[in-house]
């Protein structure tokens, strides 16, 4: 009996939740205009205009956040 193609992993997708957390974390939650997730990316739009994109994991967000200068620090 031949076994199918092996299964490979594919490359995980970013967490939009894991982005909110982050947002929600920082105390910017209310200031989110916008929240996309793409295929391999989430990107996030404040009430300012600016935008954030990323594809890691919450603490890359909180990372993220605090060197553009939103949340606390």
């Amino acid at each position: 009996m031949s076994e199918g193609p092996k299964q490979t992993k594919g490359k995980r997708r970013p967490s939009l939740s894991d982005a909110l957390q982050a947002v929600k974390k920082a105390g910017l939650l209310e200031k989110v205009r916008g929240a996309v997730q793409e295929k391999d990316r989430v990107v996030l739009t404040f009430d300012d205009g600016s935008v954030v994109t990323g594809n890691e994991n919450e603490n890359e967000w909180t990372k993220r956040l605090r060197d553009l200068g939103y949340g606390k620090n």
